[in-house]
């Protein structure tokens, strides 16, 4: 009977240590499934025996008394060695992304790290149990179970989009269990800024966002162009001059191309992950930024708003995950602002103020441009002359930060003013500048006066509904009476919106850089709603009602539509179970945003998180499918091409050739122009072969005799596929000269 007794007391202990044991199984198993069905049912059997041994364990341990830190501890190590084993092992496969097992360890990460410490070093430990926490690890078996019977068994029963959205959960309530689990703790510990819960849930919701499918679409715009030039200078190991081909390319100073390499560097190479990670990087970043700065202003909640309002605004989500430079540029532009503005109202030291705004914008400036002290010279210099500050601008503190600016910038310069002259230095400064006034006619200037302010409030949508109240002045003097320092930011936003409107080539994507001075005054409405009869009340009720009703149409627009027909034939058609999950989300979403409407004092951080994931949602799915949909694959046909030439083979470029081509051909291509006199020999040469850009607007036909044997399109979409092509040919017979 005692043996009986002791083997009933350590039963829980016993089911748990079978977990440990059969996960090494299970892994091999799950590897091997595809190609062998003994293995396929026996990673599926073992699925099951490995879930129904974590339900037991801990019943069967209760029943017993036999409760202990020690089987706490192995039954919490047994659940984590599954789970990171198993998706590790779907990773390796291909089918799991690699974030999804990272956003597990990281939240186990936080559980584990507070469990040593509260037991090795007195750390208060977080009180009750973590809901979030144990539905997650539920979730986490559950996605488990998904993958066996979808990839391991073969069952095939959901497509790809659906696995996506699967995925994209999972660092979703990993966050959140770790927000939880740091709420937990002892509240004085709890408002340390950095584990606030408003600033944990904006990264953990900014990264789901846009770590989610980072590299769909495919390469476009200057992205390929940024990557060239990043490959160039990691192959040369010239870090000073910006080049294409070998030749100096006077586009803009190379920071961004800077960071592009040392992405590739830390993801093992030149990939659509290492070009986009900046960006994404530079959004988390400038989140978390203006959390910082509108909590200190104004509180936790205005932080959370800022944040996610810039994150989520429609072009920040356009170009915030491509490879493109604002989204870095608009992270140091901001940040020379609004940590000099933070400093001169906190009262820091005059010359830290300074030289932490200066410091920022030669980053800036070795970003992109000038733009960059020109908006942080002209923002702080007009702001302390209407305010009577004389002796602060007018300082040696001033004169401080000017010395950070030229020693962050002048290195650089002078290396590159040495390599490439002084014209080659007004080249990579005001070649971008002169082009937006080369068509400065009367009615292309009335044109875009009339729709750059259009085009700036569809891009800030839908929190530029929310500015709105500052067109009111007594709404404004309102939220001025919350917010004293809006003057800086309305000033600033002011001053940047003239400068991009008066030029008649300017894009609403120059003004970016500002867009989280805009995020921020959002956030000011947002905080001030709380109060009720204002201004700001009527406007976040407003707001949610429109929101609410938005999130429904879209649910029953992209869920009809993806009925009647298919992404072949419409765009915004979407794979029936997407649109049915995006659906589901959508009528979820309204139902939560139509509470918020409802009381005198609406759950704000639910509505603004709700809001977040729509419109993250809605773009990394329905955008981002219809843009992949349309997308020409540049890539296949290049690599067609590339099977298609003889081993050995050159390829020489008449003319530069388009930089989304000269990405995915990965080997240099020589650079020869049509009027160079040994360009007849060099094509002569055997087994070479030539190629040029030809564009619409560039029709150009060589006049020697050859024949084509690649037309590759390099456009963005289908539809345009006629456009943008290189062309790639090779000499047939005698063939002249080539055309002068």
């Amino acid at each position: 009977m005692a043996a009986r007794c002791r083997l009933w007391h350590h039963a829980g202990d016993a089911l748990t240590s079978l977990r440990v044991v059969v996960t090494p199984l299970f892994a091999v198993l799950a590897w091997r499934a595809p190609g062998a069905a003994g293995a396929r049912w026996g990673a599926l059997l073992l699925f099951f025996i490995i879930a129904a041994s974590d339900l037991l364990d801990g019943h069967l341990a209760r029943r017993a008394g036999a409760t202990s830190i020690r089987g706490r501890v192995l039954d919490h190590g047994a659940d984590i060695l599954f789970v990171l084993t198993a998706l590790a092992t779907y990773v390796a496969r291909g089918v799991t992304p690699w974030w999804v097992p990272a956003a597990v360890a990281a939240a186990f990460g936080v559980y584990a790290g507070d469990f040593w410490l509260s037991q090795t070093r007195n750390w208060p430990a977080p009180a009750g149990r973590s809901r979030i926490g144990h539905r997650g690890g539920v979730l986490n078996y559950a996605l488990i179970g998904v993958l066996v019977c979808n990839d391991s068994v073969a069952a095939g029963l959901l497509p790809g989009e659906v696995l996506g959205v699967l995925h994209a959960l999972v660092p979703i309530y990993s966050g959140a269990a770790i927000v939880e689990h740091l709420y937990r703790r002892d509240p004085a510990r709890a408002r340390r800024w950095w584990r606030e819960r408003e600033l944990l849930w904006l990264v953990a919701v900014i990264a789901a966002i846009y770590c989610t499918r980072i590299t769909s679409p495919s390469l476009r715009g200057e992205e390929s162009r940024r990557a060239r030039v990043a490959a160039e200078m990691m192959a040369t190991g010239d870090w000073i001059v910006p080049r294409q081909q070998g030749q100096p390319y006077h586009d803009r100073p190379p920071l961004q191309k800077w960071a592009i390499a040392g992405s590739a560097r830390l993801t093992g190479g030149l990939s659509p992950l290492a070009i986009r990670l900046p960006s994404v990087l530079a959004v988390i970043g400038t989140g978390a930024l203006l959390y910082g700065c509108a909590r200190a202003l104004m509180g936790p909640l205005a932080g959370l708003a800022a944040g996610l309002a810039f994150a989520t605004m429609g072009q920040v989500l356009e170009l915030g995950r491509l490879g493109e430079t604002e989204a870095l540029f608009s992270f140091m532009v901001s940040a020379a602002l609004l940590l000099w503005h933070l400093g001169y109202v906190r009262g820091w030291p005059p010359a830290v103020t300074w030289m932490v705004g200066y410091g920022l914008a030669a980053l800036g400036a070795l970003t992109k441009g000038v733009q960059a002290p020109l908006y942080f010279i002209g923002s702080t210099g007009l702001f302390l002359l209407l305010e009577g500050r004389w002796r602060f601008l007018f300082s040696r503190s001033h004169a401080a930060g000017l010395v950070v600016f030229v020693a962050l910038l002048a290195p650089w310069q002078l290396m590159h003013a040495r390599a490439v002259g002084w014209d080659g230095v007004r080249a990579i400064w005001f070649n971008e500048v002169g082009i937006r006034f080369t068509e400065a006619g009367v009615a292309r200037i009335a044109g875009h006066g009339i729709s750059f302010p259009l085009e700036v409030l569809v891009s800030t949508l839908p929190w530029s509904a929310l500015l709105a109240c500052y067109v009111v002045p007594r709404a404004r003097a309102e939220l001025s009476a919350s917010l004293p320092q809006a003057r800086f930011l309305l000033l600033a936003l002011t001053l940047a919106f003239v400068t991009c409107w008066l030029p008649p080539g300017a894009r609403p994507r120059y003004l970016m850089p500002l867009y989280p001075i805009a995020a921020l005054l959002a956030a000011v409405v947002v905080e001030r709603a709380g109060a009720q009869a204002t201004w700001a009340a009527s406007a976040w009720q407003r707001f949610a009602r429109i929101m609410t009703g938005g999130m429904a149409l879209c649910g029953a627009a992209v869920l009809g539509v993806s009925l009647v027909t298919t992404p072949a034939l419409f765009r915004w058609a979407q794979p029936w179970p997407l649109a049915l999950t995006y659906a589901a989300f959508c009528a979820a979403a309204a139902a939560v945003m139509r509470k918020t409407t409802r009381g005198g004092a609406p759950p704000r951080l639910a509505a603004l998180v709700t809001v977040a994931l729509f419109l993250g949602l809605s773009y990394t799915g329905v955008v981002v499918n219809a843009l992949a949909n349309t997308s020409v694959d540049t890539e296949a046909s290049v690599a067609r091409l590339k099977q298609q030439l003889p081993r050995g083979h050159r390829l020489l470029s008449l003319g530069p050739i388009h930089h989304l081509f000269a990405y995915y051909y990965r080997d240099p291509i020589a650079l020869l122009e049509w009027s160079d006199p040994g360009v007849a020999a060099e094509l002569a040469k055997p087994e070479t072969f030539f190629c040029f850009y030809r564009s619409d607007d560039r029709r150009i036909e060589p006049s020697f005799a050859w024949q084509p044997v690649a037309v590759i399109s390099v456009a963005r979409s289908r539809d345009r596929a006629a456009e943008m092509q290189v062309i790639v040919g090779r000499l047939s017979g005698d063939g002249a000269a080539p055309p002068r």
